[in-house]
């Protein structure tokens, strides 16, 4: 009885080595073609073939440089075939076994032509997917394609939005103006509570210990740290810099807005209450 299950359990265990160097074999992905998109197809092939300077000018099969020999001594990977009627087949144990280099041409060609073709964008997008679920590292090679992919998105999104641009533009206009606004006078704020010690202890005593009004965090942690540490000279307002340079980055981006030409969209818009008025 124990050799009769020892028996059935070694013959498991050879079953399923088997069934996973089987699987290691062939290691092979069928993506469905629809006949319309044959040329189109064929023109990807090609493409792909040509990447890397090759003189091959095949429309069913592209075979880059391996890394090792094949049975026949030869040093050569098939990475895509195409039976030209229904069906592309992506071998990715070959794409393993290919130059990594070669490789990452030929995939970004042959997307780039499916791209630049009459496919449609749920074919291509199936296309896509079916590669890149074939195998972890050809999906984090594709993944910048992935998200190049999405420009076309943005733009449609951009057509969308355009008859609410002059509002949008309205709005963020004036965003930047009060953003302005107000970090100019918080900055002038600061200033006077740092360099001004009289006005300072005046602010302290209306505040009642609270923070005074208009004076940033960033002005009264510099203001103790320097009062704090007096033995050691400690240039204020080089610290105070620093610990508003956020701030600042973002007062620089309300600028570069209205320098691109937002101020137009909200001046224009102000003319035109006042016309309304008038």
């Amino acid at each position: 009885m124990k050799q009769t299950i020892s028996r059935v359990s070694l013959l498991l265990i050879l079953s399923m080595l088997l069934s996973s160097s089987m699987f290691s074999i062939f290691a092979e992905t069928n993506i469905p073609i629809s006949a319309n998109d044959k040329g189109d197809i064929e023109a990807a092939i090609k493409e792909a073939s040509e990447a890397n300077g090759t003189e091959s000018s095949s429309t069913s099969e592209v075979v880059i440089k391996s890394t090792d020999k094949n049975a026949d001594g030869t040093k050569t990977a098939k990475i895509f075939e195409y039976n030209g009627e229904n069906s592309i087949v992506f071998d990715e144990k070959e794409f393993k076994r290919a130059n990594q280099k070669e490789a990452r041409k030929a995939l970004f060609a042959f997307v780039n032509s499916l791209k630049e073709s009459s496919i449609s964008a749920d074919t291509q997008q199936e296309i896509m997917n079916e590669i890149q679920e074939s195998d972890s590292d050809v999906a984090a090679m594709m993944l910048p394609m992935v998200f190049d992919n999405t420009k076309a998105d943005i733009f449609t999104a951009y057509k969308w939005l355009a008859p609410f641009m002059s509002v949008i533009r309205v709005f963020f206009g004036l965003g930047s103006v009060v953003i302005i606004i107000m970090v100019i006078s918080s900055t002038i704020f600061d200033l006077a509570y740092i360099g001004l010690p009289v006005w300072r202890e005046t602010q302290d005593e209306k505040s009642g210990g609270k923070k005074p009004f208009g004076v940033s965090h960033e002005a009264l942690s510099t203001v103790r740290e320097v009062e704090k540490n007096l033995e050691v000279y400690k240039n204020a307002y080089v610290m105070y810099l620093k610990r508003r340079a956020t701030t600042y980055i973002v007062l620089s981006i309300a600028l570069l807005w209205l320098i691109a030409g937002e101020m137009s969209g909200l001046i224009g818009w102000v003319l035109s209450l006042a016309s309304g008025i008038v």
